[in-house]
């Protein structure tokens, strides 16, 4: 990664169609039928989100996925030409994810999630690892095959940890206390977690152990969210 990098987000994992249906409420009470409003099937899911979000902050994006060779996935590749997002997919056999959503009138939502997952799918990582050296950013969507981008993006680039400032503020008086900087201290409360947990994240993320070996790996901070006030 370098400052003149090509993209500033690339987006893994997260492609598909949600369908709406409204519902008078949740839980829905049971009956045989029930009237509802128009029922709209939609380019979705968090990646698109994400990817679509981005882009309309101004920001270069590239995204990734597995999307299926059927009607769906033409939905999905006919609206992300329409927005000119740069979008690149591999075939999945299992067809494209989709999720159908019951969402009541007060905003309440319950959703059927259907990943369409293939046992041992993966993007390879030739198929991206370019893109990922391109890129100032990585957004890993909570897809099952997308976790498995992380080792080759731990490899390359600082892993930045988003904290509310509440726990910011604890973090700084611990540091202060120890006298070392706040992110000395995550490192070493990293390493001592994967290093506790190493033999069973080892069997769920292929290439960690290379990954947290690698000698540019390192972490930084930043905090989010509600400020910290002190007694």
């Amino acid at each position: 990664m370098t400052q003149d990098a090509e993209f500033d987000v690339l987006v893994v994992g997260g492609a598909g169609i949600d369908t709406i249906v409204r519902v008078p409420e949740l839980p829905v009470p049971y009956a045989d039928s029930v009237m509802v409003e128009p029922i709209e099937s939609y380019v979705a899911h968090t990646g698109t989100a994400v990817a679509l979000g981005a882009r309309s902050l101004g920001l270069r994006v590239k995204f990734v996925d597995f999307l299926g060779e059927d009607t769906f996935g033409e939905l999905v590749l006919r609206r992300l030409a329409e927005e000119k997002l740069d979008f690149a997919w591999l075939p999945s056999a299992a067809g494209t994810v989709r999720a159908v959503n019951l969402v009541s009138a007060d905003g309440r939502r319950m959703s059927f999630y259907d990943p369409r997952g293939v046992p041992g799918q993966r993007l390879p990582e030739a198929f991206y690892e370019d893109w990922l050296a391109r890129s100032r950013h990585v957004h890993v969507c909570i897809v099952d095959h997308a976790r498995h981008v992380l080792p080759a993006a731990l490899r390359t680039r600082t892993l930045t940890v988003r904290l509310p400032r509440y726990q910011v503020g604890a973090l700084q008086v611990l540091a202060d206390e120890g006298r070392e900087p706040v992110e000395t201290m995550l490192m070493r409360m990293f390493e001592e977690l994967t290093d506790l947990h190493h033999e069973r994240l080892a069997r769920v993320i292929p290439g960690l152990a290379e990954a947290m070996a690698w000698p540019a790996g390192s972490v930084g901070w930043q905090s989010l969210g509600h400020p910290f006030e002190s007694e």
